[in-house]
């Protein structure tokens, strides 16, 4: 099954209306990372409306459930660059040490733009993370108008109200 194609559609129709916009001194501008972190998510969630096969299996439609950490790896945020970096790798211990800066920093950069999606009414967390249980959160992905933001997020509470269920049976 071929998934977000039409989510990546909505999310450049967003871009044109200036959705990913944010401010920069006395103006606004462009915020390529917000266009990119949409982008990313919207290519690796199910479109709407469900198939009958999403619906048998109770897939949810415009649901990220990957978590940060899988972003950073794809965007290569947590590669090394610069000459700091490479002392730090030659260090004993240093690339580990490097590994956790990078990741942390990668993290306090997605949740920053994540924190202006959800601002800018783009994104909504329907489940926070499990920290403790490495378990991401849940986010959906609010790409048409409120009508239909309204019947993806009903569809996604079904499906995962489904599979806690499902997870509490023996």
């Amino acid at each position: 099954m071929i998934v977000g194609y039409k989510n990546s559609d909505l999310v450049y129709e967003l871009a044109s209306q200036g959705k990913f916009m944010r401010p920069r001194g006395n103006s606004v501008s462009f915020d390529p990372m917000q266009l990119s972190l949409m982008e990313y998510m919207a290519s690796t969630t199910y479109d709407f409306p469900p198939t009958p096969d999403m619906k048998d299996r109770f897939l949810p439609a415009r649901l990220y459930e990957r978590g940060w950490d899988h972003v950073a790896e794809r965007f290569g945020m947590w590669l090394p660059g610069g000459e700091e970096d490479f002392q730090i790798m030659r260090e004993p211990g240093g690339m580990e040490r490097l590994s956790k800066k990078k990741m942390n920093a990668a993290r306090w950069r997605l949740g920053a733009t994540s924190k202006c999606l959800q601002e800018a009414g783009l994104i909504k967390c329907l489940r926070k993370a499990d920290i403790h249980r490495g378990v991401p959160a849940k986010w959906l992905l609010m790409l048409g108008d409120d009508e239909e933001n309204r019947a993806v997020e009903a569809w996604a509470r079904r499906c995962i109200a489904h599979k806690l269920e499902s997870d509490r049976k023996p």
